[in-house]
């Protein structure tokens, strides 16, 4: 998680600055180990002043690129559910092959973006102060909505109503050169600004995932500090490497995360019915 994260801030960085990514990563690795280094409450007072300014002011931006241009953004929304349903998609070896890419970058891309069915963003859930876990999971399923729903939906339609190359870049940057040509040099900015918000709030998450299960694995002092310096090393690490290797190390293992959860999940399916037919 913290990788991928950084690889997209240095990547924005790179594109948009001309910041070598290796300094790049010098900084996110120092504003990675002084968030973390204050734990659960540093990085919480953080993330519920980003999260909520930079996915309002990205939602906005996006929504405006709809409005901008009506007729393009009906189109690119067309567009997305002709090529999700048409027959020809299931035409021939070549489009089995692009329909079966298109399935497991989709899911794998979707599951990374929401965490849904890994069995991370229970661990942020599970600390909040509330009175009903019911209330809270309905919460978790809200972010899943605005995320995949509103966010990446939004992203998707902004990118194909610009009419840009879409073989010209990927990641962040192909979104960059969708809002420049609604909004000129403003929209990279922009969206260099959001990108490495979502991405830093998303980075500091991960990094208290990982400690509560270090901890929890091995309850002693020194495995925090330990987990804490490969951590702090990870986010350098992604900030330099190719884009590829660091979303395939990615893919791998959220699928690794998911099969004991899910498996979890079924086994538990119905304490959680039980618990939400109590009344709250």
């Amino acid at each position: 998680g913290a990788m991928s994260q950084s690889n997209s801030i240095s990547s924005v960085m790179y594109d948009g600055l001309n910041i070598p990514t290796s300094v790049s990563g010098i900084v996110l690795a120092i504003v990675a180990f002084t968030a973390i280094s204050g734990g659960i409450a540093k990085i919480s007072k953080i993330s519920e002043v980003l999260v909520p300014v930079m996915a309002g002011l990205y939602l906005l931006g996006g929504v405006a690129i709809i409005f901008i241009s009506p007729i393009s953004s009906y189109n690119a929304l067309c567009t997305i559910f002709r090529e999700a349903i048409t027959p020809r998609a299931v035409y021939g070896g070549a489009a089995g092959e692009m329909l079966r890419r298109a399935m497991r970058y989709g899911v794998a891309r979707g599951v990374f973006s929401n965490e849904a069915g890994l069995g991370s963003a229970p661990i942020i859930h599970a600390s909040a102060n509330v009175k009903s876990a019911v209330n809270q999971g309905f919460w978790g399923m809200f972010e899943v909505f605005v995320d995949t729903i509103l966010v990446c939906s939004i992203t998707a339609i902004a990118i194909l109503a610009s009419g840009v190359d879409l073989g010209a870049t990927s990641g962040a940057g192909l979104v960059t050169l969708a809002f420049s040509q609604f909004f000129g040099d403003y929209g990279g900015i922009f969206v260099g600004v959001a990108t490495v918000l979502f991405a830093l709030a998303t980075i500091l998450g991960w990094s208290y995932y990982g400690e509560m299960c270090v901890f929890y694995l091995i309850p002693r002092g020194i495995s925090r500090k330990i987990y804490r310096v490969m951590f702090v090393a990870s986010v350098f690490l992604g900030a330099i490497a190719g884009m590829e290797e660091v979303w395939e190390i990615a893919d791998m293992a959220n699928g690794l995360m998911m099969i004991p959860n899910i498996i979890a999940l079924i086994l538990l399916s119905g304490i959680v019915i039980k618990e939400a037919k109590k009344p709250r």
